[in-house]
């Protein structure tokens, strides 16, 4: 009942690790959910306990929430805008690029380390992400 009202009270169910009453059984429940997708017979998830989940839009993977999450959004302003530039005062895509950027360069020396993989890295091509800005800006006017 806790986690219904909180999906009622904010519209979500991406559930904080640092929530006062659903962090703890979040974080408990992501780490099931890893163990089900491996061995369904170690994990404490029922196929029904996750439907229940699943139902209330239950956020399994927060990191790859947000990406998507992210990614939605600079579809949205590549749609509005016709290009990929994010503007720095961008309060939410700012960052995201700043941190795109970074994940990118670190991809480039060790993709082990980086939270980019291959095909976000393709998402990111198709819109026209620019990866590099002083290249790009460099290129543009040469």
């Amino acid at each position: 009942k806790k986690l219904e009202l909180y999906v009622k009270q904010n519209g979500h169910c991406s559930i904080p690790i640092d929530h006062p009453e659903l962090g703890h059984f979040a974080n408990n429940t992501r780490r099931e959910y890893k163990r089900y997708q491996t061995d369904p017979e170690a994990s404490s998830l029922t196929t029904e306990r996750i439907e229940q989940l699943n139902e209330l839009g239950f956020v399994f993977d927060p990191r790859k929430h947000e990406w998507d999450t992210k990614m939605k959004k600079l579809e949205l302003y590549v749609k509005q805008n016709g290009h990929c530039s994010i503007p720095v005062d961008d309060q939410i895509l700012g960052i995201f690029a700043r941190d795109t950027r970074r994940e990118y360069k670190r991809y480039q020396t060790d993709p082990e380390t980086s939270s980019l993989t291959t095909e976000r890295i393709e998402q990111l091509h198709e819109l026209g992400f620019v990866f590099d800005p002083r290249k790009h800006e460099w290129d543009a006017k040469m």
